[in-house]
């Protein structure tokens, strides 16, 4: 619901319309549109978006700083904007705690590209998991609380655990035989010492 003038704006630019001034007059006059119509304030108009003034926005976050705009207004998809320091992804929202830009690189939780170093804590994290994993045969919950105990950031954790492919049923099962043979456990223990959220910690299904 764009206004005359905003729409004779949009004919006439040179990123848009590109038609000449007669032309958009012709056309304006065709539409027989009241003097002002209702502008477009605080929404999308296609991949644009009009202020609270009415104005286009340029080189700025909007909706609630979920999106980013362009110098020509345009929201912008898969690009690292405002300086480098914050990646929107192709439907155009702020990503946020993930790797971005083909796993190049690590956002905080305030979408912030983090610094080289952190990178670097995330694959030390996930060498320090499959150590674990290989010796311990550890359950994804105790693996989590190992890494993040071990002074490794919630995220980094994550990260180890997203990309460690561990079989947590065959740890189950390998854990299961250790308490069989140590502690000669029945079927019903070893399920509870499995389960158990201070021993085992492993999944009912596991």
């Amino acid at each position: 619901h764009l206004s005359k003038t905003e729409i004779y704006e949009w004919l006439t630019s040179s990123y848009v319309g590109k038609f000449t001034k007669e032309e958009a007059n012709y056309a304006i006059q065709k539409l027989n549109l009241p003097s002002e119509g209702s502008q477009a304030r605080n929404k999308w108009v296609g991949n644009y978006y009009f202020k609270s003034d009415g104005k286009m926005a340029k080189n700025e976050w909007v909706d609630g700083g979920r999106y980013y705009v362009d110098s020509e207004g345009k929201m912008v998809r898969g690009k690292w904007v405002d300086g480098g320091r914050y990646y929107v992804e192709s439907d155009g929202k702020m990503a946020r705690d993930k790797w971005v830009d083909g796993g190049r690189h690590y956002v905080g939780y305030d979408g912030v590209r983090q610094p080289k170093l952190d990178g670097k804590q995330y694959n030390v994290a996930l060498n320090r998991a499959k150590s674990y994993n290989s010796v311990l045969h550890m359950s994804k919950k105790d693996l989590y609380n190992q890494l993040t105990w071990n002074g490794f950031s919630s995220s980094a954790a994550q990260y180890a655990i997203d990309h460690l492919n561990a079989d947590y049923k065959a740890n189950a099962l390998i854990t299961a035989r250790k308490y069989r043979k140590n502690n000669h456990l029945s079927k019903t223990e070893i399920y509870e010492w499995l389960t158990s959220s201070y021993v085992g910690k492993f999944t009912k299904e596991e």
